[in-house]
């Protein structure tokens, strides 16, 4: 298993979706950052598969701004469906033996990819009386349970502290404070809203 497939593999997992009918294969990724799929999906894909997916802009049902990249190309969505399930991706999608069995570069780029998908980088300030701690906080979450807990396996294989949690439909982690520095260093994020200066 390649590091940047693996990569794609934890960014479809999260933010992608594969359609595979008589009608149409396509490969999407949704992200509301255009600098994203500029700078990182798009390229990640042309050096892959020689193929850049086309970035169009898109409405949500709220009503916001996000952009969607897509590729329809069915070899390629092929390709993708021996990894992830084309229905119910969300509930029932389990992380591919090839990555719990690969190298420790391969599941650091899946969780990366996870997480520049699902997670999310966030700064907290806690006051005392003479001093005020400023640190990051990096989060995670998503309905499917047992991908939580497989990322949740890595990152205990490299060492990072973190604390899980479920909520009503929701699994998630977090990582908070001196043990983001690990995180940070071992597996960071390549989205460039989640990057910390």
């Amino acid at each position: 298993m390649d590091e940047k497939l693996a990569y794609s593999i934890g960014l479809i997992g999260g933010d992608g979706s594969l359609i595979s009918s008589d009608k149409e294969s396509s490969l999407h990724i949704v992200d509301r950052s255009y600098k994203f799929h500029k700078d990182v999906i798009a390229p990640l894909f042309a050096e892959i598969f020689e193929t850049e997916p086309k970035i169009s802009k898109m409405k949500t049902r709220a009503g916001r701004i996000t952009y969607r990249s897509r590729i329809r190309d069915k070899e390629i969505v092929r390709y993708y469906l021996q990894f992830l399930p084309a229905e119910n991706k969300t509930f029932v999608m389990k992380t591919p033996t090839e990555i719990m069995s690969g190298g420790k570069g391969v599941k650091a780029s899946y969780v990366r990819g996870w997480m520049d998908a699902e997670g999310s980088v966030t700064v907290t300030k806690t006051i005392r009386k003479n001093k005020t701690y400023t640190y990051p906080k990096v989060t995670f979450h998503v309905a499917n349970r047992a991908i939580r807990n497989e990322l949740a396996c890595i990152l205990r294989e490299f060492g990072i502290h973190f604390t899980i949690w479920d909520y009503k439909n929701m699994r998630g982690f977090q990582i908070v404070g001196k043990h983001t520095k690990k995180y940070f260093e071992l597996i960071g994020f390549s989205h460039p809203e989640k990057l910390l200066e």
